[in-house]
C-alpha cells in the first residue's frame, strides 16, 4: 500500500495543482492497487478522467458523483502522454516506482546517485525529446519529498521493507541526510524572481556562470566553491526554496515588514527577542510573514541581531 500512494503522488505531481493532489493520493491507491493486480492503466484513466471539449474532467470519487474539477489535462504539454508513459515504463519494475527508483540507484556512486535518480526519473515520465531538464520544478520537488519530506519519506523507508535484495541502496535510502547535498533547487517562478532581485549584488560576485537569473544552476556553482565550508554548517542549494514564503512581500512592497529591508520599523516592533520569556513565545515575525511556528531564540536569530537588515539591494521603502 505505501508503494502505491508513492506512485499516486508522483502522477499527482505530473499532471494536478496542489490544492488537489493531496486529495488525490487518498484517491488513487486503490487504483494503483489495480493497476498492480493487473487491470491496463487505459482502463483506469478513462473510467476517473472524462474530457470535456479541451479539458478533461477528474471524477475523484464513484461515491461523490458532484466531485468533480477541470484541468487542462491534454494541452500543449501533453501530461496525459506523461502520464501513460509513466506507467508503461514502469511495467518492467513491477508497476512500482519505489523498485524503478531502487533498481537505478543501486549502483550509482555515492557522490552522485541522487543526481543519477532524478534524470532517470525526468527520462521516466518527461523525456519525450531526449534531452534532460536538470532544474525541472515538479521532478525536484517530488523527489525531495521522498527523500527529506515529512510525509512521503514515511511511505518510502516502509515500502523499502519490500525490496531487502536491494541492500545497498535500502540503506542509502533508509538514512538519506548525508546525501541531501546533491538535491537541488526546483526551478520555480518564486525562486527566480527573488534571485533576479539579488543577482547584481550577491550572486554575480560569486559567480560568473549565470548571467540570466537561473537560480537552481547558480546556486549549486557558488556550492562547488564553498562546499566544504556550507556543509559544515549543513547548508546545500535546495533550503533556498523558502522564497516562497517571502516573494509575496516583493510583490506587495510591505518592505516596512520584511526583515531584509534596512529600514523596517514594524519588524522591530514584532519582535520579542529582549522579553525574558521570548523562548517560551512562537516568533510573531515569522507567524505573521510565513505563517512558520517557531520558538524564539534570540541568541542564534539574525532578525534580532539584525545581521538580515538591509540585505535586500532593492528595497521600495515610501
Amino acid at each position: 500500500m505505501s508503494a502505491d500512494i508513492i506512485l499516486a503522488h508522483w502522477l499527482t505531481y505530473i499532471r494536478l495543482p496542489y490544492a488537489c493532489r493531496r486529495y488525490l493520493e487518498q484517491s488513487f491507491p486503490n487504483n494503483g492497487l489495480r493497476y498492480r493486480k493487473g487491470d491496463h492503466y487505459t482502463k483506469i484513466i478513462n473510467e476517473n478522467i472524462v474530457q470535456r471539449d479541451d479539458n478533461f474532467e477528474f471524477r475523484l470519487c464513484k461515491t461523490v458523483e458532484n466531485f468533480k474539477f477541470k484541468h487542462r489535462f491534454g494541452g500543449r504539454h501533453r501530461l496525459d502522454l506523461k502520464v501513460e508513459k509513466t506507467l508503461e515504463g514502469l511495467k518492467s519494475y513491477g508497476k512500482s516506482l519505489v523498485a524503478f527508483m531502487l533498481e537505478k540507484t543501486k549502483d550509482a556512486a555515492e557522490y552522485e546517485w541522487v543526481k543519477t535518480l532524478y534524470g532517470e526519473l525526468y527520462r521516466l515520465t518527461y523525456g519525450m525529446s531526449g534531452g534532460i531538464n536538470w532544474w525541472h520544478k515538479r521532478c525536484w520537488s517530488a523527489l525531495r519529498d521522498y527523500l527529506k519530506g515529512p510525509i512521503h519519506r514515511i511511505y518510502v523507508c516502509d515500502a523499502l521493507k519490500e525490496f531487502k535484495s536491494y541492500r545497498s541502496a535500502v540503506e542509502r535510502w533508509s538514512n538519506s541526510k548525508p546525501y541531501l547535498y546533491q538535491v537541488e533547487l526546483p526551478g520555480d517562478v518564486w525562486n527566480t524572481e527573488f534571485f533576479d532581485r539579488i543577482y547584481d549584488d550577491f550572486i554575480a560576485p560569486l559567480t560568473e556562470e549565470h548571467k540570466a537569473p537561473i537560480a537552481p544552476g547558480a546556486l549549486r556553482d557558488i556550492y562547488k566553491k564553498f562546499s566544504d565550508e556550507l556543509r559544515e554548517k549543513g547548508l546545500y542549494p535546495e533550503q533556498f526554496d523558502v522564497t516562497f514564503d517571502f516573494a509575496r512581500l516583493c510583490r506587495e512592497k510591505s518592505c516596512y515588514i520584511c526583515p531584509l529591508s534596512p529600514n523596517h520599523p514594524y519588524v522591530e516592533k514584532l519582535c520579542i527577542g529582549n522579553l525574558s520569556s521570548s523562548k517560551q513565545k512562537y516568533c510573531p515575525l515569522l507567524s505573521t510573514i510565513c505563517k512558520y511556528l517557531t520558538l524564539c531564540n534570540p541568541n542564534e536569530c539574525p532578525v534580532f541581531n539584525e545581521s538580515t537588515k538591509g540585505l535586500c539591494p532593492k528595497p521600495e521603502i515610501n
